[in-house]
């Protein structure tokens, strides 16, 4: 969905004070065609080396199978990478239990039939992240809406003198 306001104002040039005002409002609704998924690989271990290793090694293998799949490099991006060390409290002491590295990625899927197939071959390569899927219209697309939006405000919109 797009949305829009067309705001125009114009003044008397005798300087009397009278004005026009115009306003408008209006939606336009389009269905997606492009869609953005983040999902990436946490892993957990004692020593912060074998944490990471073991992130990249699974990641690594994810991002294969999703290039397999299709999926340009360009269209995947790190959206999250840290290292969180790990505690557990008991009688109001803290003790260290090891490292969490998350690693994420920003997938973008430009054909959505794959979605579904996307996620699950991530999932089944070493992705235990799914946080979201998005879907939106594509840049081009948007223009041809937003265009289209703004033709229509123009014409629908009612001065008030």
């Amino acid at each position: 969905m797009v949305n829009g306001m067309y705001t125009g104002y114009r003044s008397n040039s005798n300087g009397n004070g009278k004005k026009i005002t115009v306003s408008g409002e209006g939606s336009v609704f389009a269905a997606p065609n492009k869609a953005t998924a983040t999902v990436g690989v946490r892993t957990e271990n004692q020593n912060l080396q074998n944490a990471q290793a073991e992130n990249a090694s699974k990641s690594n293998a994810m991002l294969a199978a999703l290039q397999n799949l299709g999926i340009a490099k360009d269209d995947i991006n790190t959206a999250d990478f840290r290292i969180d060390p790990i505690y557990t409290y008991e009688d109001g002491k803290q003790f260290f239990q090891g490292y969490r590295v998350t690693h994420l990625y920003s997938i973008t899927i430009k054909n959505l039939a794959q979605a579904g197939l996307i996620i699950d071959t991530a999932v089944e390569n070493g992705a235990n992240e799914i946080m979201n899927i998005q879907f939106s219209v594509a840049e081009l697309r948007n223009c041809t809406i937003r265009h289209f939006q703004w033709q229509w405000l123009i014409h629908t919109t009612k001065p008030k003198l």
